[in-house]
């Protein structure tokens, strides 16, 4: 996915390089707008695009753009993602507004979860009391055997489970399916818990206080032990993470749940695993392996009492913005204020807006979809992206360095990925799912447990074909490895991303640029070459934009790109690509994101990526001591 405010797979690598420009047939040529998609008078024409095209770019736009306080980061997506959530409450008040509303059917399911998140009085009236039936059962916790249910059940009912398990598919057999289970257990950064700078000690200790005061607002005795006993627990599971960057970081073991039991003692794998349904999965993909067996190796040596206050902490941070204000604020105030620098809490119906959005995506989303999505739009997107994927065909068969498996393997890869436009070709059903308007945290509950149900009913296996897991009001694109498809929700497909009303040059190198990118990540795990010196994300910027400029200049069909408003066709293309990832962020978010992020800032994702693409240098006149400028050897072939 693309980076945004909440941190979210992404926007993506080929192992190979540049590509470069060569003549394609495309299979449709579509006759240039007068319409460029700039206004020019927000260029800065006191900078050089040679020196630094994201500036020249979006000096307008960084000069003016004010961080909204209810958020630590403000980007086109960003953007898109305030016009979407607008869009959707009022698709949730008109539906809000219907006099005949049946029990269990969409509609009901839509307008009353969004009125229990709405109804603050009712939900401050009941204070933590929804939160004692699970904190009783935490507290019940009497062996290993039963804090590994309970952590199974806590990853299944809501997101306070510890560890991150995934239903995906098995490397070595696309048509098998695989848990992948990730290292976890933490609520900070690794780096916050073991670096001894001024910040992370503020942080440590601010965490602490956090958790002794979430802890006498749900009634637990010994706020101020369990809470130090809890930053002492996560230090040492910090300790035994795998650092990014770890020789081992890329280690895996495919291993079963009884395989497990046997080489990772003390923890009872299959206790946790049954209450998520992935006891039926044959096998367990387990990354950062190194880690899970110093984990299991703790269980008898760390005080019950730490590991039930640990997974009470866990719920309580999970579950608190669907209680009151007085336990709910805690986290705002640490997570979002301190950690992140958010001025103030996200508006109320905005949060409700979000969780309707998780919950009923579909439901709104089909709505959303005939309101706000043409089919026109639809149309377009999916004929860039075809464009784009036969460049990345005949890129990969242009390269002489791999071997003949490598190049077959590849072009296997590429041929396999389908790029989904807009909307999901099977909407999801919620029959089933009780939804009640006075009881917020019950809903909560009975919509994890509904999705609980349905891993269940899929025996482990991945989602339904064509449905997404996102719905399509989400502005961002992602590539899902299980279905070997580049989803682009209808949110993201509007300016600066796509705009309908410009010519084709500034969305391919906007859109078409996203496509290529998420199009990469189908090659993560093959046989081509990655240059030291880049990430996956940044290198999939790099030949996501090239493939996209050669599938630009594929659809013109050997003719000239017009110059429209002053600018080349090639000029559009780049200053489309720099457009879509203007940002400002605030400092304490900025730091939290040096410490997790894969992805590059904005200004780097831009220029970092355009010294390596030809088209630049002649577009923009770029030369030896421009400080964009790469020497030819160096650029990613």
């Amino acid at each position: 996915m693309l980076r945004g405010p909440a941190r979210v797979m992404t926007f993506g690598a080929i192992g190979g390089g540049l590509l470069a420009a060569a003549t394609i047939v495309s299979a449709a040529v579509q006759k240039p707008t007068a319409r460029s998609g700039f206004d020019a008078t927000s260029f800065d024409r006191t900078v050089r695009p040679q020196d630094d095209v994201y500036r020249y770019a979006n000096a307008q736009w960084l000069d003016t753009a004010v961080i909204a306080d209810d958020r630590p980061i403000e980007t086109a997506m960003s953007e898109l993602s305030d016009m979407a959530e607008r869009d959707v409450r009022a698709i949730i008040e008109r539906l809000a507004a219907e006099p005949n509303r049946r029990q269990g059917s969409p509609i009901q399911q839509v307008a009353d979860l969004y009125a229990s998140m709405l109804n603050e009085d009712v939900v401050n009236a009941r204070g933590a009391t929804p939160l004692e039936p699970e904190l009783r059962a935490i507290d019940q916790i009497d062996g290993p055997r039963a804090l590994a249910e309970r952590a199974g059940i806590l990853s299944a009912t809501t997101t306070a489970g510890p560890f991150v398990a995934g239903v995906g598919v098995d490397p070595r057999d696309p048509a098998l399916g695989v848990v992948n289970l990730l290292q976890g257990g933490l609520l900070l950064e690794r780096a916050d818990y073991l670096t001894d700078d001024a910040r992370a000690r503020e942080i440590r200790d601010r965490y602490r206080l956090y958790l002794e005061e979430i802890f006498t607002r749900v009634g637990r005795r010994q706020a101020s032990a369990d809470a130090s006993a809890v930053l002492a627990l996560e230090i040492a599971l910090a300790r035994a993470q795998v650092a990014p960057g770890d020789t081992n970081a890329g280690r895996v073991e495919f291993l079963t749940l009884s395989k497990m039991n046997t080489t990772m003692p003390g923890f009872d794998w299959l206790a946790w695993a049954r209450p998520q349904g992935i006891d039926r999965s044959m096998t367990i993909v387990v990354a950062q392996p190194s880690f899970f067996r110093t984990f299991a190796s703790m269980v008898a040596t760390v005080p019950l009492s730490t590991w039930r206050a640990w997974l009470a902490a866990r719920y309580v941070t999970a579950l608190s913005p669907y209680v009151s204000t007085a336990v709910g604020n805690p986290r705002y105030e640490f997570f979002g204020r301190f950690l992140a620098g958010q001025q103030a809490p996200r508006p109320r119906w905005k949060r409700a807006v979000a969780v309707v959005n998780a919950a009923l995506g579909d439901a709104v989303g089909r709505l959303y979809v005939e309101a706000h999505f043409p089919r026109s739009a639809r149309t377009r997107v999916e004929r860039i992206a075809n464009d784009v994927v036969r460049a990345y065909r005949e890129a990969v068969s242009g390269f002489d360095w791999p071997t003949p498996n490598a190049k077959a393997e590849a072009q296997s890869q590429i041929a396999r990925v389908a790029t989904r436009v807009g909307f999901p070709d099977v909407w999801r059903d919620y029959r089933g799912l009780v939804i009640d308007r006075e009881d917020l945290l019950g809903n909560i509950l009975r919509i994890h447990k509904f999705e609980a149900d349905r891993r269940l009913a899929q025996g482990g296996r991945p989602a339904a074909a064509g449905q997404w897991p996102l719905a399509p009001q989400t502005a961002n694109a992602f590539y899902s490895p299980a279905s070997h498809e580049v989803v682009l929700p209808a949110a993201i497909l509007k300016p600066p991303y796509f705009d309908a009303a410009a010519d084709d040059a500034v969305n391919y190198g906007a859109i078409g640029a996203v496509i290529g990118h998420e199009i990469g990540h189908a090659l993560d795990d093959s046989r081509l070459r990655i240059p030291a010196g880049f990430t996956v994300e940044a290198l999939n910027d790099v030949t996501g934009l090239t493939v996209a400029f050669r599938a630009y200049r594929a659809s013109l069909g050997g003719q000239p790109g017009p110059v429209i408003d002053g600018l080349s066709g090639d000029q559009r293309f780049v200053l489309g690509w720099a457009r879509i990832w203007r940002e400002k962020v605030r400092p304490e978010y900025a730091r939290q994101l040096s410490l997790s992020s894969t992805y590059p800032s904005g200004a780097r994702r831009v220029n970092g990526a355009v010294g390596h693409l030809g088209a630049f240098y002649g577009a923009f006149q770029v030369a030896e001591g421009d400080a964009l400028f790469i020497p030819p050897a160096r650029r990613i072939r």
